[in-house]
């Protein structure tokens, strides 16, 4: 597939970026978290958008920074759209616009700031070529490359969690696996699903009407754009794949999840990582039961074990 007919979508939040080098040491040492995060995932998002470009990938940015990381986008001349809405709208409004574009094939949704993932683009959107896959889900095959420990914990227990309950609900084959927390996904945008996809991607799913027994429950924050999707896919029947790359976390935000007052304070790293996964793991009980394909015993088993991601 020539580089002209893949999309690689993505959205950008950094309202504190500043010009300049980053001094990660100086970031860490002022205790502005907002702003090191800004600064240090802004930088690995620009790299991450020029290498696409350089790569002559279609790039698709819904940008909310506004402001100096604003300013450089246009220095640079990424192409980008502003948008106000939030996280699932912001890439829903991506996906419309790949899939307003007949010459797009595949569309590569990645988080902005895995630079890495751009090198493995060729191998990933292989199953959408051969028309074997209407959605590719990457997997690190549980070989977590230089990931915080605390997040490498927490999203293996997490990701057993989602897929036991794709088993139960017989929408995943016992003995397959997708590492639904990578992050990045795959959508084919070829004439055999384009149709379905867009009609998957672009739409927000209702969840059974108890989805408020769960406090973190928000589908609007991930689980409507890149989580359900993918479910709606297997229950439609729709071929989804993995494919194991070998990508690599940025050094630069390891090194700022890993600086221990961002860890542990009150809405720290490790709080928010958990806060992430048991809200998606609940909005997928409940989305599958909403859908006929889960009782009532998935919910209780998905309370017994949220406390164990940590």
């Amino acid at each position: 597939m020539d580089a002209e007919h893949i999309a690689i979508c993505t959205t950008t939040l950094y309202p504190e970026w500043f010009e300049g080098e980053a001094n990660l040491e100086e970031l860490l040492k002022s205790k502005d978290r907002a702003c090191a995060e800004s600064k240090i995932r802004g930088d690995l998002a620009l790299q991450t958008m020029e290498a696409a470009l350089r790569n002559k990938y279609k790039l698709i940015v819904i940008d909310s920074s506004g402001g100096a990381f604003e300013g450089e986008l246009r220095r640079r001349n990424i192409p980008f759209t502003t948008s106000t809405g939030g996280m699932s709208e912001k890439r829903r409004e991506a996906f419309t616009q790949a899939l307003g574009d007949e010459n797009i094939e595949a569309l590569v949704w990645t988080e902005p700031e895995k630079v890495d993932l751009i090198r493995s683009v060729p191998s990933i959107i292989a199953p959408i070529e051969d028309e074997s896959a209407a959605i590719v889900v990457p997997s690190r095959n549980e070989t977590y490359n230089n990931y915080p420990k605390y997040q490498t914990s927490s999203e293996i227990k997490a990701n057993k969690q989602f897929n036991d309950k794709l088993h139960r609900a017989k929408l995943l084959a016992e003995d397959t696996n997708l590492d639904m927390f990578i992050g990045p996904r795959v959508f084919s945008a070829r004439p055999k699903f384009r149709e379905t996809i867009a009609n998957i991607l672009n739409r927000k799913y209702v969840l059974d009407s108890k989805k408020a027994q769960h406090g973190n429950t928000d589908p609007e924050r991930y689980s409507d754009a890149i989580y359900f999707p993918v479910v709606a896919a297997l229950d439609q029947h729709l071929p989804v794949t993995s494919v194991p790359i070998d990508f690599r976390y940025p050094d630069s935000q390891r090194t700022l999840e890993e600086h221990t007052p961002f860890i542990e304070s009150a809405g720290g790293y490790r709080e928010k990582r958990k806060s992430q996964y048991t809200g998606i793991l609940a909005e997928l009980v409940y989305y599958l039961r909403s859908i006929g394909k889960l009782g009532n015993e998935g919910t209780e088993s998905t309370k017994s074990h949220l406390t164990e991601i940590t």
